[in-house]
């Protein structure tokens, strides 16, 4: 993500720093850190303090002004993060194969098209999901008033006044509507009268 470039000061405290870092940027901080690993300053997979200034101002002597400690650090994980992805993505899968002269993975493209359609059918059952997920929590279904009309009906209810009562009360609160709807017949009755109370 682009975020432009906005570099804090080294003196500064309590502002975040942000940077746009291209391609070449990226090959500038790996050229200064294979060097610094091949000096030794890599202890137990973590960089010396010395390393870190000796990478910042390798970057700073390649016109790279204004890069700091923590854009180093932020950087190397992103570079870390993106590696595991595509680690993860690759591994195991046969017919993949890194090439250096392109500095890409290359396969054939039968093997791309595999890869593809697997992604593809992850990405559309993630999306299944997930509107599934909205369904589940959204109530879609909207009853008529020919559907309260006849539930009304169902219920037997004794006088046809009670039920124009009834059925001008429940067009009026729809959310009810759906509560009676979701109840066994035979306990939709009691529940009304509740509701119409207004003791539930």
């Amino acid at each position: 993500m682009n975020r432009g470039k906005a570099i804090a000061p080294d003196s500064s405290i309590g502002v975040r720093e942000f940077t746009k870092w291209t391609d070449e940027m990226d090959f500038r901080l790996l050229s200064a850190m294979l060097d610094e690993a091949r000096l030794g300053n890599r202890v137990d997979g973590s960089w010396t303090t010395q390393a870190y200034n000796n990478i910042v101002e390798a970057l700073r002597k390649s016109g790279l002004i204004g890069i700091t400690k923590n854009n180093v650090k932020n950087r190397q994980k992103s570079l870390k993060d993106r590696w595991h992805e595509v680690h993860d993505l690759f591994n195991g899968l046969s017919g993949f194969a890194w090439d250096e002269s392109i500095r890409r993975f290359s396969a054939e493209p039968e093997v791309w098209d595999e890869l593809l359609t697997v992604i593809a059918i992850e990405r559309r059952n993630d999306l299944i999901n997930e509107q599934i997920n909205v369904m589940r929590r959204t109530s879609t279904v909207q009853y008529s008033e020919s559907d309260i009309w006849e539930m009304l009906v169902c219920m037997n209810l004794p006088d046809e006044q009670i039920m124009v009562q009834c059925y001008d009360w429940l067009c009026n609160n729809p959310s009810h509507v759906r509560r009676l709807f979701g109840l066994p017949p035979h306990l939709r009755l009691n529940q009304l009268l509740k509701l119409m109370g207004g003791s539930d």
